[in-house]
C-alpha cells in the first residue's frame, strides 16, 4: 500500500498540513516540463511528482481569475455561475479546447496560450471535458469509506438538523432564524468540536487508504494534484467570504465558514453538482447494500433508484471533501499522523491504524510519491 518515503511530513521543516502549497505550485523554479511520447507533463524538481501540463495550465489560469475576481470592486466568484445555463459556454468551443489540450498541445507553453484566452467559468468545463473524457473517475471509494461519508456532515456534525442526511447536501430548513441561533450556540460546545474532530479524521483516514490503494504513482499524483486544487479554490472563496472568523489557521475553520455562509454552500453545491459525476466512483458493494437495506416498493425501477443513491453519495463525499480543510491529505508525504488534530481525532487516527493491521496485515505508510 506504499512505502515511505523521504519526503514525508515528519522531515519536512516548516510543514503546515492545512496551507502547504501543492509542490507542483510551490515556485516556478521547482519544475520542469518533460514530454512523454506526445504529451507534455509538468515534473517537479525532485523528479517524483508528475501531472500533464493540461492540467496544470487549467489550474493555474483558474486560481489567478478566482482571485482577481474576489479581490475586484464587484467580488465575485465563477463558481456561482455554475449550472447556470445563462451563462454556459458553447459546447462545441469547450470540446475544441479539450481536444486540443488532449491531443495538440506539445508543451505547457501551448496549454498556457490556449486556456489563457477563456475565462475561469470557460476553462472549469473544460476541465470537466477532459475527466469525462478519461474515464474511469479518479478517486475510487471502497465500501467503507462510502459508510463513513454517509455517516458524516462535517459541516453539520451534530446532526441537529433532521434532514442533514437526506437529498441536500445542507438542511433545508437553515432559514428557520430561531434553530441556526441555536446551532450556532452549540457549535462552541466540546461536544460538537469532538464530533467534528471525529468525522474528519475518520473521512480522512478512509480517503488517505484509498489514495494508497492505486496501483499506479501517476494516478494517485494526479488525483491529488486535482483534489488539491478544488480544495483551494473554495478555501480561497472561504476566507474571502469570512474575514470575520477567527483562527484562519484553525482545522475547524472551513466547516464553519460553510455553516455561516449561504453563498459558500451555495458554490460547494455548485461545483458539487457540477463535477461529482466526474471524479468519485463507488464500490458497487455499497449501492448493493443500500438497496437490500431499504423498503423501495416493488414498482420503482431497482436500476433508476440505485444510480439515485449512487449520485446522491457522490456528491455528498465530494461536499465532505471540499469541507474537511485539510490539504496535507492531497500532499507527497502525507501521513495517517498529520490527521491528528487532537486527542479525538488521535484515538481515531490510532483505532484506524489498528483496524488496518488486523484485517489486511499491513501499516498505511507515507504515500509514495
Amino acid at each position: 500500500m506504499g512505502t515511505s518515503s523521504t519526503g514525508s511530513s515528519s522531515t519536512r521543516q516548516g510543514h503546515d498540513p492545512f496551507h502547504d502549497a501543492h509542490p507542483i505550485f510551490a515556485r516556478a523554479s521547482d519544475f520542469v516540463t518533460v514530454r512523454v511520447g506526445r504529451i507534455p507533463f509538468i515534473v517537479d524538481t525532485e523528479g517524483v511528482e508528475r501531472v500533464p501540463a493540461c492540467l496544470f495550465a487549467l489550474f493555474r489560469r483558474i486560481h489567478i481569475e478566482n482571485l482577481a475576481s474576489l479581490e475586484s470592486e464587484n467580488q465575485h466568484s465563477f463558481i456561482m455561475l455554475l449550472k447556470c445555463w445563462k451563462t454556459r459556454p458553447p459546447v462545441e468551443n469547450v470540446r475544441l479546447v479539450a481536444h486540443f489540450l488532449l491531443n495538440e498541445a506539445r508543451s505547457l507553453e501551448d496549454c498556457m496560450a490556449i486556456v489563457e484566452k477563456g475565462t475561469a467559468l470557460f476553462n472549469f468545463n473544460v476541465l470537466k471535458m477532459i475527466l469525462r473524457k478519461n474515464p474511469p473517475p479518479i478517486l475510487y471509494l471502497d465500501y467503507d469509506t462510502c459508510i463513513t461519508m454517509e455517516e458524516s456532515n462535517v459541516v453539520f456534525p451534530l446532526g441537529t438538523f433532521a434532514d442533514s442526511k437526506m437529498d441536500g447536501l445542507f438542511p433545508t430548513d437553515l432559514d428557520n432564524a430561531d434553530r441556526c441561533q441555536r446551532y450556532c450556540k452549540e457549535t462552541t460546545s466540546a461536544v460538537y468540536y469532538q464530533r467534528l474532530s471525529m468525522q474528519m479524521a475518520a473521512i480522512n483516514c478512509h480517503v488517505f487508504k484509498d489514495l494508497m490503494c492505486m496501483p499506479s504513482d501517476f494516478h494517485r499524483a494526479v488525483t491529488r494534484f486535482i483534489f488539491y486544487h478544488l480544495c483551494t479554490l473554495i478555501r480561497e472563496v472561504a476566507i474571502d467570504e469570512c474575514e470575520s472568523l477567527s483562527a484562519k489557521r484553525s482545522p475547524f475553520f472551513m466547516p464553519k465558514a460553510v455553516f455561516r455562509s449561504q453563498n459558500l454552500r451555495v458554490m460547494i453545491q455548485k461545483m458539487v453538482y457540477h463535477i461529482a459525476e466526474e471524479l468519485i466512483c463507488l464500490d458497487p458493494r455499497w449501492v448493493a447494500y443500500k438497496y437490500a437495506q431499504s423498503d423501495v416498493s416493488s414498482y420503482v425501477d431497482r436500476i433508476d433508484w440505485m444510480d439515485h443513491e449512487e449520485a446522491k453519495m457522490k456528491r455528498r463525499a465530494m461536499m465532505n471533501i471540499l469541507c474537511s480543510n485539510i490539504n496535507c491529505l492531497w500532499l507527497r508525504g502525507c501521513t495517517l499522523d498529520d490527521f491528528r488534530l487532537d486527542d479525538t481525532s488521535s484515538a481515531v487516527v490510532d483505532i484506524f491504524k489498528a483496524d488496518m493491521a488486523r484485517r489486511y496485515g499491513l501499516s498505511v505508510s507515507p504515500q509514495n510519491q
